[in-house]
């Protein structure tokens, strides 16, 4: 299983945004947000909201059988849930799915023994 965890930075205006979002994929678009992850090999998408003083911070953190497959296939998937979600993102946080920045470097991970 592999895993990323990333930070987006958003303003205070647009928290109710991502409230909305979180509540409409966890809600009247459940069906398809969890068809199309499982579609992708997305075994799990958790968010946390971290207000900061200039905003907030959306830490979000996915775990996949095949990472870069599951953000290939979003990018490139003509789905309607798909489309929606892209569009949504780059609305509410201004990242283009299509154009993915890249994996993240993992600085420290530490466990006890």
């Amino acid at each position: 299983m592999e895993s990323t965890t990333f930070a987006l930075s958003i303003s205070r205006e647009k928290i109710a945004a991502v409230r909305g979002f979180v509540a409409e994929l966890l809600g009247a678009r459940r069906a398809e947000f969890e068809r199309s992850w499982q579609d992708k090999g997305i075994t799990r998408e958790s968010a946390w909201l971290q207000q900061i003083p200039d905003g907030a911070l959306v830490l979000v953190r996915f775990e996949a059988h095949d990472l870069e497959r599951a953000f290939g296939a979003l990018a490139a998937s003509g789905a309607p849930f798909d489309r929606w979600y892209r569009e949504r993102v780059l609305e509410i946080y201004g990242v283009d799915l299509t154009n993915p920045s890249g994996p993240n470097e993992l600085l420290a991970d530490w466990q006890a023994p």
